[in-house]
């Protein structure tokens, strides 16, 4: 996968003030666009529609799992919570690469 170290980074960043605020905040990142003729250096609106979804997917898994580890004490039910986590997962990791992938086009 190709991934930006910056668009991890936001995404990274977003997730611990996610954890720190208890929501999602409003975050701007500067773009330098000066190589580019009449560039200027710009300001840009990381706070995607792709981004907001990952961080709704995060934070319902998040708060999933922090309830069934806390609540479960009948390990019968631990085969289940790992199917039910495999799907969540696979929809956290195309909800991440997206987010990756808009903040990528935002500074390209």
């Amino acid at each position: 996968n190709n991934c930006s170290p910056d668009a991890c980074f936001q995404i990274a960043l977003q997730i611990a003030l996610d954890e720190y605020l208890g929501k999602t905040a409003y975050k701007l990142e500067t773009a330098d666009l000066r190589h580019i003729p009449g560039g200027r250096l710009a300001i840009i609106d990381i706070l995607t529609p792709e981004l907001k979804t990952f961080m709704a997917l995060y934070r319902a898994f998040t708060h999933n799992n922090s309830n069934s580890n806390s609540n479960n004490t009948n390990t019968n039910n631990s085969d289940n919570d790992t199917n039910n986590n495999t799907g969540h997962i696979a929809d956290l990791r195309a909800a991440f690469r997206s987010a990756m992938q808009s903040h990528s086009t935002l500074l390209a």
